[in-house]
């Protein structure tokens, strides 16, 4: 069995010295701050992969569905000049069809561009 020390305020006036002493950081602790703040670039970094990736992705999708909507509305004002085919549509139609096409077109070049540059948050 092991006796019981009585603790006397000497030992605790140097233990509070050693505490207070302890305010300066060490060696140990700038190397694990060094660590923490390498791992969040880490993370940042990987995020920022990520988001590159994502919106390569659906940039690539939106300038498809665009593209293939322009055919189709090119397609379709074609059909509608043709006086020997059975197939008309309105003025109003086509006038409609070809702005939303024109809308669709400057609306991505603005979503590129925001993409591209960015608003200035980052």
């Amino acid at each position: 069995m092991q006796k019981h020390k009585t603790i006397s305020i000497d030992d605790v006036a140097a233990g509070l010295s050693a505490v207070e002493g302890k305010g300066i950081p060490d060696e140990n602790d700038v190397l694990e701050v060094s660590d923490l703040e390498d791992d969040r670039i880490r993370e940042e970094i990987a995020n920022l992969k990520s988001d590159r990736q994502l919106r390569e992705k659906y940039g690539n999708r939106i300038l498809k569905f665009l593209e293939w909507y322009a055919i189709g509305v090119f397609l379709l004002i074609l059909l509608s000049g043709f006086s020997h085919i059975p197939f008309s549509l309105p003025d109003n139609a086509l006038i409609a069809l070809v702005g939303s096409t024109a809308i669709a077109a400057i609306g991505l070049v603005g979503f590129v561009a925001k993409g591209l540059f960015g608003s200035g948050k980052n």
